[in-house]
């Protein structure tokens, strides 16, 4: 057994002590694994299979590599301090009149360390419950829970890979710890940090005071920019642009020696060893400047935040583990809520705070308007956000994201994305409400539909029409119908936002929706099958609005009135509906794709199919409201199922899309067709019982306008 005099002070107390040394023998571990980190926005990771094992993409946690590295004897290691330490465990309380103590059971807990520590004796706490058991001088048997505290000091240095110790102690009996009062970031137990939302701007703020301490007294100046390709030097990293023969990397960071396959100006692929401390950097995809500094400093962030992980990941035997990459595409499914998707989602975030200082771009941004008459249109904020992005050399969806996190709500209104297009800019007549957005994807409206009563209830109202991404007023003044048919909002509506569409409470920039009572946190959630991303906040003309136009379009007039003479047979229902558009059943089953025949078998069935019902309505461009009362007249219900809630997609933006487009959507989803083909068949509630079914037409569906 090798030993070590540690003279510093690891919770032993001021005197020297000598502990046990353990060496890395990873030979053991069962797979070599690599793991690459991909970035767009959550983690992914390439795995690289050796010696033709099948790779576990999960990493070790530090007790694993504690156990299968370090081969320590967990068991033997808290017997020995049971019978070297009885007299102190006992003053603790701890089977006071045993004579004998051993461990009878024990399970592993949690681990506790801190970020930042130095690499080659990084502290780590295991915490580990145990069942003990203690004997009497008249052998009577007496049983105690109680928590270990076992302390091992990790060398992660490539070339040394060694760890010292245990020290330990009953969980509780550290008071004055030495170690980890000097650092504030908490890890878990793969040695990654653990960073809360409030924890991000100190991060940032720590890393800048130590790689530009320059700027704590030019806050507001533009002195305080950070240069990324500066960030890295600061930080001891060289910068390599390369072409990668995998296309889809954008950068990689290197923690140890390493080896990859580029590309040279003719085009030939080589391989090249890369040293420890080197970014690369891909010349195809950081072409720009703003991506080009948003991945070097999302490399660096890795550093600072992420070393010690791949360094312990080291230990298990990987000589590959030695870089982390971002990557350009999102690759679903894989490491979807672990350890490793946390790591890439905080280097994700950080660099906006680096890039985009708090108080510098407040003092920028309020400097700025100032000199435009502090006016916050669509217009001016647009031109805001581009100033930003220019001067600090980042993109605008970041600048416009960190406006957002700073409290300058309007920018939410500005080059939206939603629905797979980017729509026209928008802003309130007056201030924006805070942690408010007036946009919502076709997708969450159905996922809020199922989950928020009153959201449904306003959109079977009849009141609102799904417009550039709004659930807006139906009333001329605010929207209308373009030369190609689109349906459009008006100058007024896109600067009187406020006025005239529904509004949703938002809490955050860019995150995941949950679905709570009057607030929104875009995080995952925990409502229904399909958890909501927005929850309605209020309705023109009730509580938070003043204002309502209360004439409607000509078209929402006939509506109406159609809504009123619904008759309670489908068929009947769809014949009165052509009536009042001057439509032709051959018409409508143009637009569906099928016969005349065909079409006319379905409007006179005793029970026509939910698909069919559907892409009627579709291709009549229905409202909402009606679209839902034929569904429940003809005894069915959307539930919560996947195809209910494609459906409901189809449904809500009726107006703008086409039945051949959600005839595609269906077929690459692997549902049935609305029309398309046999295959129709669904399950019938008990009102159907007895009735026949439809056979389906099998056609071709004719060219239909993408709206």
């Amino acid at each position: 057994m090798e030993y070590a005099l540690t003279l510093t002070d690891f919770g032993q107390g001021k005197n020297p002590i000598v502990l046990p040394v353990s060496r890395c023998t990873p030979q053991n571990m069962s797979v070599s694994r690599c793991i690459t980190g991909q970035y767009n926005g959550t983690a992914q990771y390439n795995v690289a299979i050796q010696h033709n094992l099948v790779a576990d993409p999960q990493p070790y946690s530090a007790f694993e590599i504690l156990q299968k590295c370090f081969h320590e004897d967990i068991e033997g290691v808290l017997n020995n301090y049971l019978q070297m330490e009885k007299a102190e465990i006992q003053r603790a309380g701890i089977l006071p009149n045993a004579q004998r103590m051993r461990l009878r059971a024990w399970h592993y807990y949690k681990t506790l360390s801190k970020l930042q520590q130095p690499t080659e004796a990084t502290v780590v706490d295991f915490i580990v419950r145990g069942q003990v058991e203690g004997a009497d001088g008249n052998n009577r048997i007496e049983l105690q829970n109680t928590a270990f505290r076992m302390r091992y000091i990790f060398d992660l240095r490539p070339c040394h890979q060694s760890c010292i110790g245990p020290l330990i102690r009953l969980n509780d009996q550290w008071k004055d710890d030495p170690v980890f009062p000097g650092y504030w970031i908490e890890t878990n137990e793969y040695l990654l940090p653990i960073l809360r939302a409030e924890d991000y701007e100190r991060v940032a703020h720590d890393m800048l005071d130590r790689y530009f301490p320059e700027n704590r007294k030019a806050i507001g100046g533009d002195t305080t920019v950070v240069e990324a390709e500066e960030l890295a030097h600061r930080m001891g990293q060289r910068i390599e642009d390369v072409r990668f023969a995998d296309k889809t990397i954008m950068g990689q960071i290197y923690y140890d020696y390493g080896e990859i396959d580029l590309i040279d100006d003719e085009g030939a692929v080589y391989r090249k060893r890369i040293r420890p401390g080197t970014i690369l950097i891909s010349k195809d995809n950081c072409s720009s400047a703003a991506v080009r500094n948003s991945t070097i400093v999302h490399e660096c962030c890795h550093m600072y935040l992420d070393r010690w992980f791949f360094l312990l990941q080291m230990m298990a035997g990987r000589p590959y583990q030695a870089y982390s990459s971002r990557r350009k595409e999102h690759r679903r499914g894989i490491h979807c809520g672990t350890a490793i998707e946390w790591m890439e989602k905080q280097c994700e975030k950080l660099p906006a705070f680096l890039l985009l200082e708090r108080d510098d771009t407040v003092c920028f941004v309020d400097r700025t308007m100032a000199e435009h008459g502090g006016v916050r249109s669509p217009e001016s904020m647009r031109n805001m956000i581009e100033l930003l992005a220019e001067r600090n050399g980042v993109s605008f969806s970041m600048a416009k994201c960190r406006m957002i996190e700073l409290g300058y709500y309007e920018a939410e209104g500005i080059r939206e994305y939603v629905n797979g297009q980017v729509i026209p800019d928008h802003g309130c007549a007056g201030t924006w409400p805070e942690k408010t957005t007036f946009t919502i994807s076709v997708q969450d409206a159905a996922k809020l539909a199922c989950a928020d009563s009153a959201f449904e209830a306003a959109l079977r109202s009849g009141r609102y029409r799904y417009v550039e991404g709004h659930f807006c007023i139906n009333d001329e003044r605010y929207c209308y119908i373009d030369e190609f048919k689109r349906i459009r909002l008006t100058y007024y509506a896109r600067n009187h936002i406020d006025e005239c569409c529904l509004a949703f409470k938002v809490n955050g920039c860019r995150m995941k929706g949950e679905f709570r009572q009057s607030a929104v946190f875009r995080k995952k959630g925990e409502t229904g099958q399909y958890p909501s991303g927005y929850t309605l906040a209020a309705e023109p003309g009730t509580e938070g609005y003043e204002k309502e136009n209360s004439r409607l379009v000509s078209d929402s007039l006939l509506w109406m009135d159609i809504y009123k003479e619904l008759e309670d047979e489908f068929g009947e229902s769809i014949k009165h509906i052509l009536k009042r558009k001057n439509l032709t059943q051959e018409t409508l089953a143009g637009m569906l794709g099928v016969s005349p025949k065909a079409l006319y078998n379905y409007l006179n069935s005793d029970r026509p199919s939910l698909p069919h019902i559907v892409g009627i309505c579709v291709a009549l461009s229905l409202p909402y409201y009606i679209s839902m009362e034929l569904i429940e007249n003809a005894g069915y219900a959307l539930r919560k199922s996947e195809i209910d809630f494609l459906y409901r997609q189809f449904l809500l933006q009726s107006e703008q899309i086409s039945v051949e487009r959600c005839e595609d959507i269906l077929q690459k989803q692997g549902y049935p067709p609305l029309f398309r083909g046999e295959g129709n068949e669904r399950n019938l509630p008990p009102k159907a019982a007895g009735t026949r079914m439809i056979k389906t037409v099998k056609t071709t569906m004719r060219p239909a306008e993408v709206r």
